[in-house]
């Protein structure tokens, strides 16, 4: 989301869905699905030497600024912010839901701040 608020181009073409927790982008998920911790060796898709200097500084810059927050305020960050709410609509809280957080939705918000 902050890249493409950044430069007007998303990081990569994937969707996210407004899961109960927070944003999640499924395809990534699924790729570490069970592991709390992960490093670079247990993804099995990209390569981090296909990324442009803008895109590298903008992961670095989102690592550096929520990299050490808990899940908890991560979780608690996200379900404050419109993209997210407005995707989820009038569901309850802890509801299961697969809408997409739409990159418009995206760049107008984060664009803002």
């Amino acid at each position: 989301a902050w890249h493409l608020a950044w430069t007007e181009n998303p990081l990569f073409d994937e969707e996210f869905q407004a899961w109960a927790n927070g944003p999640v982008c499924p395809e990534l998920f699924h790729q570490h699905q069970g592991k709390f911790m992960i490093d670079k060796n247990d993804l099995k898709y990209g390569d981090s030497g296909n990324l442009t200097s803008d895109q590298k500084d903008s992961i670095n810059v989102v690592l550096e600024t929520y990299g050490d927050l808990e899940p908890y305020t991560l979780r608690e960050t996200t379900h404050n912010e419109d993209p997210w709410k407005n995707a989820r609509g009038s569901l309850q809280d802890g509801a299961p839901c697969t809408n997409i957080i739409t990159k418009d939705s995206m760049a107008l918000y984060y664009g803002n701040l």
